[in-house]
């Protein structure tokens, strides 16, 4: 039974290693996996405080370029300005022919003014083959050169409007241009706003996958099959050398209870026994003596002892103690 106690004693011993070692390769194990974990879900946090930082820039950039695109916002109409050039350089063309006629009939006049005849006798002026009559072509001239006046000045003042409406125009077309390509770049934004939305939500996702993993791989040392497999192989192991002692317990005790008779009760064994028996007596009647006399001394008396050799010492030696610890032998003292 002991032989068997002791080949399940080695296997324990056996598991008991393999487990510690196991134990070992799984903390190593769990620890790199566990920081290339770490180091991953670092970086997944870091990307997502880059797409956090780079979506509230675009959306910053997005308010601004609403607000560019408000204040460009305009209740002008080009084909309404256009209509409005077209009319005023209508009207333009009219005054310019206008004032074309007018400056043609002023010639006229003034060629009319050189071509009056003065009669020498009675100084009558008079035009040949004109209905005018001379003395009326001044103050046409006049009336004329008025006109010309008046004509040029409206002329200006619609060339004037044609300009600030040209003017105009041209700002509309840029603001439109301007408008254009804002609204080109809040839809790009657009598309970057959806994109930092959704890599956030994308990393959001991965940084809980790899909080779960983390925690996934701190319970599977608990679940680690062949750690249990072993851990199981021990324990019914630990049965069995528990069963294999309750067996050999009342072999052992009735063993060393025949030891015991053997070795007391032998013919050196019996001798000893008596003698040892008789020196306790002696050894307790005389510390029941020192007690009564007050003393804080006891003896400690040895008596015969087995050699390892199987012999016998019969040798007894008497130490004095005090306060439970030896502090010389008897022979020191006085015989009193």
């Amino acid at each position: 039974l002991e032989s068997e106690s002791g080949k399940i004693s080695s296997k324990i011993e056996l598991l008991d290693s393999q487990i510690k070692n196991h134990k070992k390769e799984i903390k190593q194990n769990l620890k790199d996996e566990k920081r290339k974990l770490d180091s991953r879900l670092e970086k997944q946090k870091e990307n997502l405080k880059d797409e956090k930082s780079d979506l509230n820039q675009n959306e910053k950039q997005y308010k601004k370029l609403e607000k560019e695109l408000k204040d460009f916002d305009s209740k002008d109409n080009e084909k309404d300005i256009k209509n409005v050039i077209n009319e005023l350089e209508e009207r333009l063309r009219k005054g310019k022919k206008e004032s074309g006629k007018l400056q043609s009939q002023e010639n006229h006049y003034e060629s009319l003014i050189d071509e009056t005849v003065t009669c020498p006798k009675c100084e009558h002026s008079f035009l040949i083959n004109e209905e005018i009559k001379a003395d009326e072509v001044p103050k046409l001239l006049k009336e004329t050169k008025q006109l010309i006046v008046d004509i040029q000045k409206s002329n200006s003042k619609l060339e004037k409007k044609i300009d600030s409406e040209e003017t105009k125009l041209r700002d509309l077309k840029r603001n439109i241009a301007k408008n254009n390509e804002v609204k080109s770049s809040l839809n790009i934004l657009k598309g970057k706003i959806k994109s930092n939305k959704e890599n956030i939500d994308d990393t959001s996702s991965r940084i809980d996958k790899l909080a779960e993993e983390i925690l996934d791989l701190k319970n599977s040392k608990k679940n680690d099959s062949q750690l249990k497999n072993r851990k199981k192989q021990k324990d019914e192991l630990v049965i069995a050398k528990q069963t294999i002692e309750d067996k050999i317990r009342p072999f052992r005790t009735s063993y060393e209870n025949n030891e015991f008779w053997v070795h007391h009760f032998g013919k050196k064994g019996f001798m000893t026994f008596l003698t040892n028996k008789s020196i306790k007596s002696i050894e307790g009647i005389t510390n029941s003596y020192l007690k009564k006399i007050n003393t804080n001394l006891q003896v400690e008396i040895n008596g015969f002892t087995n050699l390892k050799g199987g012999g016998l010492s019969d040798k007894i030696n008497v130490s004095i103690v005090r306060d439970g610890r030896r502090i010389a032998t008897f022979k020191r003292y006085s015989g009193g």
